[in-house]
């Protein structure tokens, strides 16, 4: 989890608040009423269980030991506080509850990490160096500014077909460009005055040569310079 004292946050610790997520799940459907309560149990459980990595506990690399916990110290001999054991054996139902939804969390994290994985294994001949049992080497290009050492489930066979001269070989249509045709005024049909931040624009409604009146498109003078004697004629008949 990210913080000031830790500030790492990457893929990582995203699997890992994910696995964290389903357990305070399965946590809390147990515990439906109280389970705030009991937070602080299934951190304290969470901490001090030892991980399939290093075999230690989040305590015991933190701190160099592992902490007593109350259930471990729960004995009928002995025991002079009737509170004491009662505190002592409530803790210990809880760890229980606690370690049964980490078993949970953990059976359905690989549940789901196995449905998107797949078994491949790479044999001399393969054009690829193996690394360790998951991982290869691939020999790349220079100017493939990236790692050559990829996870087996990031590769597929290469199959060569030698008779297939355009094998592996992107096979893309030409783009046929056609010149647009320049558009010809044949006649102003409006006009109108459009107003802006700044100005005001005079605008005609031009009737384009060979176009349906659905073409018909609003123009600018700047546009029309080469029709100012449509522009003209307009102007002289509505003056």
């Amino acid at each position: 989890m990210s913080s000031s004292y830790h500030p790492q946050y990457d893929g990582q610790t995203k699997l890992f608040n994910s696995m964290l997520e389903e357990y305070l799940r399965h946590f809390v459907r147990d515990t439906q009423k109280h389970w705030v309560k009991l937070l602080d149990v299934a951190q304290l459980c969470f901490n001090a269980q030892k991980s399939s990595s290093t075999n230690k506990s989040a305590f015991e690399i933190l701190t160099g030991q592992q902490p007593l916990l109350p259930h471990t110290l729960d004995s009928p001999q002995g025991v002079r506080s009737p509170l004491a054991r009662s505190f002592s054996q409530a803790w210990k139902q809880n760890v229980e509850i606690a370690r049964s939804c980490l078993e949970k969390a953990q059976k359905w994290m690989k549940k789901y990490a196995d449905n998107n994985r797949r078994f491949v294994e790479f044999n001399a001949g393969d054009l690829v160096m193996r690394i360790g049992n998951v991982a290869y080497k691939i020999e790349l290009s220079s100017w493939w500014k990236i790692h050559s050492v990829f996870h087996v489930s990031q590769l597929k066979k290469y199959s060569a077909d030698k008779e297939d001269i355009a094998h592996n070989q992107l096979n893309r249509h030409k783009l046929e460009l056609t010149k647009m045709k320049e558009k010809v005024a044949e006649a102003i049909l409006n006009h109108r005055v459009t107003s802006t931040a700044k100005r005001n624009h005079n605008e005609y409604l031009v009737k384009w040569k060979g176009c349906s009146s659905e073409e018909n498109t609003w123009e600018r003078v700047t546009n029309l310079k080469a029709f100012l004697s449509l522009v003209e004629a307009y102007r002289a008949s509505h003056a």
